[in-house]
């Protein structure tokens, strides 16, 4: 199918994105593709995005305002209400707080018109403003990040659509179920910019409150949080115990896992005829921290092995 023969359903759900909503409206109103339409899905306590959005209204398709028990059920619900008021053969979901290029809609269709196989689209996420660390190592992660912006409608109601009852990671989880009736890529020469604050308090303020939301997704996905869990464990040994053989044991089930990370990566990359996007996947840097890690206890291997004769002998 021809690019020109495809409709696109831009969505976009916003709630307090007051810092970023304008300009994020303005870059998705300028899409140079033609055939398209724009949804927006705002609340009706949230004044001051009203606001925003009525300069824009002349612009937009479709203005769903949730009221009631609708505002409450949360972020998923509202993707989804403006899913269903869609009538786009590929969706596009936009972030309130995201900035994307004039090409964003017109370079993903044309994956989707060069292989039909194609139900859904990863594209690389960067950070909006690039000013400290954070963002920089934000930056790297934008490259392995598994949510799904972009998909086949056909193919979305395959398989049942949003899961409402995963508040956070659901367009993770999208992608994966996704994957089971056609080919989900990733693009990492199409990407789109995500306003995070480069504060570490601000940053893990909103992680804490955020937690919450991904209990279902981890009950779904537990290998998420066994990685996690199994860092945070190898962190506290090292920094409060100093012990050695526990985070050698870690370094090794670790390593196993960017082994079959990195394959999976090399899979997704092929499909996509980006092989050379390879360098771009942060699990050659993880893979790098992990040889880093082997050689830092291999050098203090020798002075903890004295160190325990020592006290034996003693």
């Amino acid at each position: 199918m021809k690019s020109e023969n495809i409709k696109a359903s831009i969505i976009l759900a916003t709630r307090e994105d007051h810092e970023t909503l304008e300009e994020c409206m303005s870059s998705l109103i300028s899409q140079d593709y033609e055939f398209k339409e724009f949804i927006v899905v705002i609340y009706e306590d949230d004044v001051l995005t009203r606001t925003i959005v009525k300069k824009y209204e002349s612009f937009i398709d479709k203005l769903i305002v949730l009221k009631g028990e609708d505002a409450a059920k949360g972020a998923v619900f509202s993707r989804k209400v403006g899913i269903d008021n869609s009538k786009g053969d590929v969706i596009f979901l936009a972030e309130g707080d995201g900035l994307y290029p004039k090409n964003w809609v017109s370079k993903n269709l044309r994956i989707f018109e060069t292989d039909p196989e194609v139900v859904g689209v990863r594209n690389r996420i960067k950070i909006w403003y690039e000013k400290g660390l954070i963002s920089q190592c934000l930056n790297i992660l934008g490259a392995i990040l598994q949510d799904v912006h972009v998909f086949s409608r056909k193919a979305y109601e395959k398989i049942g659509g949003l899961d409402l009852n995963i508040k956070k990671g659901e367009l993770v989880d999208l992608g994966k179920r996704l994957e089971r009736c056609g080919k989900v890529v990733f693009t990492p020469r199409i990407s789109w910019k995500h306003h995070r604050s480069d504060s570490f308090l601000q940053l893990f303020r909103k992680y804490v409150n955020e937690s919450r939301g991904y209990f279902a997704f981890f009950r779904k996905y537990p290998m998420y949080i066994l990685a996690q869990v199994l860092l945070i464990t190898f962190l506290c040994y090292v920094v409060f115990l100093n012990r050695f053989f526990l985070p050698l044991l870690f370094v090794l089930f670790y390593s196993i896992f960017l082994l079959r990370a990195s394959y999976k990566w090399y899979i997704i990359l092929r499909e996509t005829n980006r092989v050379k996007a390879l360098l771009l996947s942060p699990f050659v840097y993880l893979s790098f921290n992990v040889i880093a890690l082997y050689i830092g206890l291999l050098k203090s291997l020798p002075e903890i092995l004295m160190s325990k004769l020592k006290n034996r002998r003693s």
